[in-house]
């Protein structure tokens, strides 16, 4: 079965609890069914453990320290379904890999804004309300 198949078979036996501990914490406006599935899908395929699924829903923000200790070098394997020597993309997936650790990474673009600022001509941009007495105001 693919990952999306067994999302839609597990998915029902604990749609219910999460559902309510998601209203319970006033955060079901924020994840609805299709991206629950989704992401259920996304840590079959990368085979997260369920503590990773939950870790979404259980907390605000995200965890950004990782307190292993770190003795010398490092060997990180690299899995992704494209090719290695490809150029990153949006929606890109690869995962990351050591002996007791694994980092799931998604690649989204940055929106790019440009910003000028003009000056403003107060003398050449006035305007004049004029009155009638016939108008009401």
């Amino acid at each position: 079965m693919d990952p999306e198949e067994t999302a839609q078979s597990l998915f029902p036996s604990f749609a219910r609890p999460l559902q309510k501990y998601l209203r319970t914490v006033k955060q079901h406006h924020r994840h609805n069914m299709d991206a629950i599935l989704k992401h259920l899908a996304h840590c079959l395929t990368f085979d997260m453990s369920p503590k990773a699924f939950l870790e979404r829903y259980l907390n605000d923000q995200p965890c950004i320290e990782y307190t292993g200790a770190s003795v010398g070098p490092q060997s990180w394997s690299l899995v992704c379904e494209e090719q290695v020597t490809s150029g990153l993309s949006n929606s890109t997936v690869f995962q990351l890999k050591t002996e007791v650790l694994s980092l799931v990474v998604t690649v989204n673009n940055i929106p790019h804004f440009v910003v000028d600022e003009d000056e403003f001509d107060f003398e050449n941009n006035k305007f004049v309300l004029k009155l009638n007495s016939e108008t009401s105001v």
